[in-house]
C-alpha cells in the first residue's frame, strides 16, 4: 500500500511540472530530436509543433517506432 501511495505522490508532482516552460529555457543550440517518420508513439504531431515552435532541431528520418539503420546513420552524422 504504501509504495502506491507513494508512486500516487510522484505522479502528481509531475504533473505539475511545466514542461513548456522548461523546454523554452533551456538552450536549443546542441539539441536535435531524431525522430521516424512513422513514429506516433514517441513524438507525435503535437509534440513536433510544440518542439519547431520552440526553436529546437527536428529531424524526421525514414523508419517507424523502432530504432533501425536510418535512424543509427542520422545520429552518427550528427555526432561526428
Amino acid at each position: 500500500m504504501h509504495d502506491w501511495l507513494f508512486g500516487f505522490r510522484k505522479v502528481l508532482e509531475l504533473i505539475r511540472v511545466d514542461v513548456l516552460d522548461i523546454i523554452q529555457r533551456i538552450p536549443k543550440d546542441n539539441i536535435v530530436i531524431v525522430r521516424g517518420k512513422d513514429d506516433y508513439y514517441f513524438c507525435d504531431k503535437k509534440s513536433v509543433e510544440i518542439i519547431q515552435q520552440n526553436g529546437i532541431k527536428f529531424i524526421e528520418v525514414d523508419a517507424g517506432h523502432d530504432w533501425n539503420e536510418k535512424i543509427a546513420e542520422t545520429v552518427k552524422n550528427l555526432t561526428n
